[in-house]
């Protein structure tokens, strides 16, 4: 089984994934209950585009070992593909336990919750993404987008700054920044605010019209 295992991860790697698989599923005939084996088989099912194949591969993996991060993210991903949320939640949360120090399981939690319209607990797990990955621009949209939804606007306002600096020519964050000065403007108590708001919408929409 070792033998025909570690030929069918050269061929996997290698992309040829249907010969890697006839391997593996000759390897599982002789060694059923190997949590790398199935692992290793039930990416490869993954990576060919076999998602049934690879959900039911890799949940016998994670019977054999509940513990491997990279089984959880990939049930993740399969489940989440297939609109099944909350059990894609599930393993996002597992997975970021197992290796709190890792972004992807945040990140990936954060779009579940927007999916759902969960603002509020995608902008917490995009927040624990960004603390863990600072600066990434993507992670930053994201969590500005987030707390936007979510109405919590100086916050997103904070984050969009950051995106519209990386990329000036992003009109749709630079609307939303208009509309978000334009509401921190009505809300704001003293005239000095009131005016620094408005200044910032006259920009944004200045520079949207620009670039329309």
């Amino acid at each position: 089984a070792k033998i025909l295992s570690n030929l069918a991860l050269s061929l996997q790697r290698q992309s040829k994934l249907d010969e890697a698989i006839a391997l593996y599923k000759s390897a599982i005939e002789i060694n059923p209950d190997d949590p790398a084996l199935l692992q290793n088989f039930g990416m490869a099912c993954k990576q060919n585009g076999n998602m049934q194949e690879a959900k039911t591969v890799l949940e016998k993996a994670l019977a054999v070992n509940k513990d491997s991060y990279c089984v959880h993210m990939a049930l993740g991903e399969i489940l989440a593909a297939d609109s099944q949320c909350d059990p894609a939640i599930a393993h996002y949360k597992e997975a970021a336990t197992l290796r709190p120090t890792e972004s992807a399981p945040q990140f990936n939690l954060g779009g579940l919750y927007a999916r759902q319209a969960k603002y509020q607990q995608a902008a917490d797990s995009y927040a624990a993404a960004l603390q863990l990955k600072p600066g990434d621009a993507r992670v930053t949209a994201d969590l500005g987008w987030s707390l936007y939804a979510a109405g919590r606007l100086p916050e997103a306002a904070e984050k969009l700054e950051v995106v519209a600096r990386q990329d000036s020519s992003n009109a749709k964050v630079l609307r939303a920044l208009a509309a978000i000065y334009s509401s921190l403007k009505d809300s704001a108590t003293d005239e000095a605010t009131k005016q620094s708001y408005r200044s910032k919408a006259v920009k944004c929409w200045n520079e949207v019209v620009r670039l329309d």
